[in-house]
């Protein structure tokens, strides 16, 4: 379900399993972050934060699959769509670390960010032994910059 959480809660309601993946929160070819200097991206923001902060068992989502007749709350998935990044090393920046973020978003009754971001720097360290393009947290390295693209970023007149 790509909508919002109303839109699941509905979807639940009319006895449809569902698999949540709002794209307000948790599309990850969308921006990572504002900046003239971040690559042309398909749609809003959605910071690592974000990402991590989203909660896809929501209450009303929770409620709505508890009442007779309802569908199943199945999980919750991150979406990237490929055919709007040219490579791989593209993908690289657009998925990391926010996938990461997604997956304990997804796994952890119990979320802390504070604790999250404190081991984030060991996460970034896997990622760089596995030879992932990620996107850095203090920002993109000179050649994940923006292209010279026809486009703009947001807030760009």
């Amino acid at each position: 379900m790509w909508r919002a959480a109303s839109s699941t809660v509905e979807a639940l309601e009319a006895g449809h399993d569902v698999i949540v993946c709002p794209e307000s929160e948790l599309y990850l070819d969308h921006r990572a972050a504002l900046g003239p200097e971040e690559p042309v991206a398909v749609g809003g923001l959605h910071t690592i934060e974000d990402v991590y902060r989203y909660e896809p068992a929501a209450p009303e989502v929770v409620a709505a699959a508890q009442r007779p007749g309802s569908g199943r709350l199945l999980g919750a998935q991150a979406q990237l769509w490929r055919e709007y990044l040219p490579d791989a090393r593209r993908t690289d920046y657009a998925a990391f670390p926010r996938l990461s973020a997604a997956a304990e978003s997804f796994w952890s009754h119990e979320r802390d960010w504070a604790d999250f971001e404190r081991r984030l720097p060991a996460e970034l360290a896997r990622l760089d032994a596995a030879g992932v393009e990620y996107r850095p947290l203090a920002g993109p390295r000179p050649w994940q910059q923006r292209p010279a693209l026809r486009g703009r970023a947001i807030g760009e007149p």
